[in-house]
């Protein structure tokens, strides 16, 4: 999963990957005559959120492209993120002084965000929204208003693409 920027990226390296793996199998299964059991071990540093791909959709690019249908398809993640480490060059937001706790939070998921290539180019504004949707939450706002907040800031930040447009 090195090196592969967005979920898309991902599946349409493991969708190739599927099919070039059935089609080195495809002879001896069928010699075989039984239903291969596919067991599948994810690898790699992810350069996006780890929750923004669906393994049921990795398993039907597998149960697809396998003939006989494999009795199960097994999915590993191994994948990892990069360990995290606040940069050392603001001393002032370390987390001692409580006055600072808030621009620490913001600094914290704003690199956090910025790990996420969907995010890098807005990882501050998304970064003062997700302190802020944290803060009504932690308030007590009803999550209709907390989920409009998050809409609008979507609007905003994430516009519809071509691929996206129904």
């Amino acid at each position: 999963m090195d090196g592969l920027a967005d979920p898309t990226a991902f599946y349409d390296r493991f969708d190739q990957f599927a099919a070039r793996k059935a089609h080195e199998c495809r002879a001896e299964l069928r010699r075989a005559g039984v239903a291969p059991v596919i067991d599948i071990h994810l690898t790699g540093i992810l350069g996006f959120d780890a929750s923004a791909y669906e393994r049921t959709r990795l398993e039907e690019f597998v149960r697809s492209y396998f003939d006989p249908e494999p009795l199960t398809v097994r999915i590993h993640d191994g994948t990892r993120d990069s360990d995290y480490e606040l940069d050392d060059d603001d001393d002032a937001t370390d987390g001692r002084d409580r006055s600072t706790w808030q621009q620490l939070e913001v600094h914290i998921f704003q690199e956090l965000l910025a790990r996420d290539t969907r995010f890098v180019e807005t990882a501050p504004q998304w970064a003062r929204i997700v302190a802020e949707l944290k803060q009504m939450a932690l308030g007590g706002d009803e999550p209709a208003a907390i989920a409009e907040r998050l809409r609008a800031a979507r609007a905003l930040l994430m516009p519809a693409t071509p691929s996206q447009v129904p």
